[in-house]
């Protein structure tokens, strides 16, 4: 956690560098932010995590872990290509976790360029449309993002998004398009 990433980096400008780790549970969530804030620096993330935490880092709108989504995800996805590629059972670790694992390549995308700080925006709007899942995405966009009303609304007819669709409808790219959208007017 107190690695400067840029410095590191800078000893393998090949662009090669891969960071593979079994990730304790409590730190698990605040790395993955952090390397992902220099997602350019990576080829590749390849960690064995908790199996519930590698589900959320992985899931979409349309997979089977759909259930899982939250901001987290839509951050990581949109950032990377992510995929679990085995699920370890608790029982081949001695001593025996009392949780299963799940091995997750994370797969930074080279072409897209956003600076730290918009990242960090990118998040901090994403947790706020995630703040009330139970609430409709309009609801929770209203609560937090200033009184826009009317152009959330013109917003979501534009698009074709029901006012009653939840946070977890929307896929990553469909949240960046309405991060951008909110920053052109707030």
């Amino acid at each position: 956690m107190r690695v400067n990433w840029s410095d590191f980096y800078s000893q393998y400008k090949d662009g090669s560098l891969i960071i593979v780790g079994n990730l304790p549970y409590y730190v698990t969530n605040s790395l993955i932010v952090d390397l992902l804030f220099n997602y350019r620096l990576f080829k590749s993330l390849i960690f064995l995590v908790q199996k519930e935490v590698g589900k959320k880092w992985v899931s979409s709108p349309n997979n089977k872990y759909s259930s899982q989504y939250s901001a987290l995800s839509v951050f990581i996805n949109y950032l990377a290509e992510t995929k679990i590629v085995l699920e370890v059972p608790a029982r081949v670790f001695i001593p025996s976790p009392s949780v299963d694992g799940a091995l997750v390549v994370i797969s930074p995308y080279q072409n897209i360029d956003i600076s730290k700080e918009k990242l960090a925006f990118f998040l901090r709007f994403l947790k706020n449309c995630f703040r009330f899942r139970r609430k409709t995405l309009l609801n929770n966009l209203n609560s937090f993002a200033g009184n826009y009303k009317k152009k959330w609304e013109k917003y979501f007819i534009e698009k074709g998004y029901s006012d009653k669709i939840r946070p977890q409808n929307l896929t990553p790219p469909e949240y960046w398009q309405l991060f951008i959208f909110w920053q052109e007017f707030s």
